[in-house]
């Protein structure tokens, strides 16, 4: 008699979890769910580059957080 395997449902849950995780650290800190922020300065750096520029072309306001 063959036993029929059942459904492993452990990496669904576990993707669930980071999922919730994710959302809720997303509004406990305020921050952006997608995309970037303009405190984002490593992109707005590598932005700057691209164009040429050394250096990014306005001052960024510190947030005070990391």
């Amino acid at each position: 008699m063959e036993e029929k395997k059942r459904f492993d449902w452990t990496p669904l849950f576990l993707i669930a979890a980071m999922a919730a995780l994710w959302a809720a650290m997303c509004v406990l800190t305020g921050s952006s769910f997608a995309g970037a922020t303009p405190y984002n300065t490593y992109t707005r750096q590598a932005m700057a580059w691209r164009d040429g520029l050394l250096h990014l072309p306005e001052d960024v306001p510190y947030t005070g957080r990391l």
